[in-house]
């Protein structure tokens, strides 16, 4: 799906169900913001294209080169499915969540079951979170993308306990919002890699905050 221009959209822009796909040089508008208002809605709960169900490479997804503006979420993945995400090069303006308790962030990036996740060269202009791992995400490489627009934070992983393998954060720009750099579970920490990155609290740069402040993460400027 290449160079369409999709707007208004309440639900998901964009919805798929198997894979291979790409998603490449799209332009998306919307002025609503609801938990399932995303440009692109990713679910592995079909056969993919290869007749294949269990091989994470055949569900892969590849978003490069859209302009998201507005909605809750540029990618949302419910899948029970491992796969594989590649989101590149793409710039994104997204609608906050509304004052609820359960009401959740928007995000540029957020998914279940990722067996490996390339987030590289995005720009967040507007936005509550960056990228939020859930459950049984357990690797990823986060690269040089721009997260100053991040109000709540950059990077946080909900996911189960002591399930990463290897998650790298390498030469971006993280926010801290309102809150941290990157909120994470403790028994993942020793995952995570946090190198040549830019730390800023909106205004200068600063030291990297994390929750749990005591994360065992290596950190190396």
């Amino acid at each position: 799906m290449a160079g369409n221009v999709i707007s208004n959209y309440g639900l998901e822009a964009i919805q798929i169900n198997c894979g291979p796909a790409a998603v490449v040089a799209n332009r998306f508008q919307s002025h609503v913001s609801g938990g399932a208002t995303c440009a692109l809605r990713s679910d592995a709960g079909q056969v993919s294209v290869n007749g294949t169900q269990d091989d994470p490479q055949d569900y892969s997804r590849y978003v490069l080169g859209n302009l998201v503006d507005g909605g809750r979420t540029a990618e949302l993945s419910g899948t029970t499915t491992p796969s594989y995400l590649h989101f590149s090069g793409n710039s994104i303006s997204l609608l906050p969540a509304f004052p609820l308790w359960d009401d959740i962030p928007s995000a540029l990036a957020a998914g279940y079951i990722g067996t490996f996740v390339n987030i590289s060269g995005n720009t967040l202009l507007t936005g509550q979170c960056a990228v939020v791992w859930y459950d049984c995400s357990t690797n990823a490489l986060v690269l040089k993308n721009d997260f100053r627009g991040a109000s709540i934070r950059a990077l946080e992983y909900y996911g189960s306990n002591g399930v990463v393998r290897n998650i790298q954060i390498l030469k971006n720009i993280l926010n801290q919002g309102n809150s941290y750099h990157l909120k994470l579970k403790y028994p993942d920490s020793a995952a995570f890699f946090l190198q040549k990155n830019i730390y800023t609290n909106g205004v200068t740069r600063v030291d990297p905050f994390l929750d749990a402040a005591a994360s065992p993460v290596h950190i190396m400027h």
